[in-house]
């Protein structure tokens, strides 16, 4: 099993309450990479490395982690920095650091280097997907390749990095563009709530589900819901868990999403798949099993195999 992922590494810049910070290697991308070669997938990691000193930390953590970085550039652009401020129910607040920053700069060029022999699914999401100019050049990029792998989608949304009521705009028109695209998705509730305004996020997340082949909507402590064609096909209840914070946990969520979806097309395709709601069923379950184990733990850090 391959996959390759592509988006952020970050700084995560963590304030506790007597005012002292504590930086931690971060990003979707990374998260979401890490918590799949973790999980027995191989991963390549589609990020852009600064040559500074916060980009040589994020490097090393992530080659430390044993992903291929192959097709990671290092480029003179600063690292993307996010501070961090955790609330009384281990909820993250963010504020994004983020102009002119190396994570958002894509060139076509660099994005040519050829896929890992053998990937079966491409990941983009948060902030990378939709922030110009690297957002739509991935995109360009993806639905140019022949022959396809699956494309993943997590919208991640981040509305603490859209500053002014343009950039809203067009995170939510990239999202939108990425949906139309992408062959599953994840998303959680808070997200909808965000992207779609005035829409109810069941009915947001069905409509994505008309094109992709099936819609996961996570809910938090509430479990999650998948959708197929347009109608909700079932719900998967929460684990009971005593919760240390949430930082990684949509993450750690997707990465199992795709091993489960990478496993069950080695013998039916995706279509196949989205049908089958047993095995959806299965997927999500041990999905949200994973996420949990991430919780019960200080920032993100996800469970291997053999912990699920």
């Amino acid at each position: 099993m391959k996959a390759t992922v592509v988006g952020e590494v970050v700084i995560d810049r963590f304030f506790q309450a007597d005012g002292s910070a504590m930086d931690v290697v971060g990003g979707s991308a990374s998260n979401t990479a890490i918590a799949l070669q973790r999980a027995g997938v191989e991963t390549a990691l589609r990020a852009r490395f600064s040559r500074d000193a916060a980009g040589r930390v994020l490097r090393a953590h992530n080659e430390a982690e044993h992903l291929d970085l192959s097709a990671a550039p290092d480029v003179d652009e600063p690292a993307s920095i996010v501070e961090v401020r955790l609330a009384a129910d281990g909820q993250p607040a963010y504020v994004f650091r983020l102009e002119g920053a190396a994570d958002w700069q894509w060139t076509a060029e660099e994005l040519a280097t050829p896929l890992p022999e053998g990937t079966g699914v491409v990941l983009v999401g948060s902030i990378a997907s939709v922030r110009s100019p690297g957002g739509p050049r991935t995109r360009d990029w993806l639905t140019q390749l022949s022959p396809r792998p699956l494309i993943a989608f997590d919208p991640n949304a981040r509305p603490a990095a859209a500053q002014t009521e343009e950039a809203a705009r067009e995170m939510r028109a990239g999202v939108a563009d990425w949906c139309r695209i992408a062959d599953f998705i994840k998303v959680s509730d808070e997200d909808l709530r965000w992207l779609s305004p005035g829409v109810a996020e069941n009915n947001q997340a069905a409509a994505w589900s008309q094109d992709a082949a099936f819609v996961v909507m996570t809910r938090g402590a509430n479990g999650s819901a998948v959708f197929v064609d347009g109608e909700m096909v079932c719900e998967v209840p929460g684990e009971r868990i005593e919760v240390a914070d949430t930082v990684g946990a949509g993450d750690t969520f997707m990465a199992w999403l795709i091993r489960g979806t990478l496993l069950a097309t080695e013998q039916h395709s995706l279509r196949e798949l989205a049908h089958d709601t047993g095995a959806l069923r299965a997927i999500v379950t041990k999905a949200g099993r994973a996420a949990a184990i991430n919780c019960t733990r200080r920032g993100c850090n996800p469970p291997f195999a053999e912990e699920v």
